[in-house]
């Protein structure tokens, strides 16, 4: 196989990795003929699973950066006039 194609299996791999979960992959690794057997989509469903919870945990960080920013933001305004 040529570099520019493993290339390229390489970054579709990613891509469908970081924009979906790693479903995709194992489908990817169907068409190419692999067998995948039930090990290996508990394996991607709990990998997708763990990244779902770790999303959310870092939208609700995030979340309460902003409110806790902008309520320091407030009370220094108000302190100073």
């Amino acid at each position: 196989m040529p570099e520019h194609h493993a290339t390229e299996i390489v970054t579709f791999i990613a891509v469908c990795i970081f924009n979906e979960d790693f479903i995709p992959v194992l489908e990817m690794l169907t068409l190419m003929g692999t067998k995948d057997g039930p090990e290996a989509h508990a394996f991607a469903v709990k990998c997708d699973n763990i990244w779902i919870e770790r999303s959310e945990i870092r939208a609700s960080d995030a979340s309460k950066e902003a409110r806790t920013a902008r309520l320091k933001e407030r009370t220094s305004k108000k302190a100073f006039f």
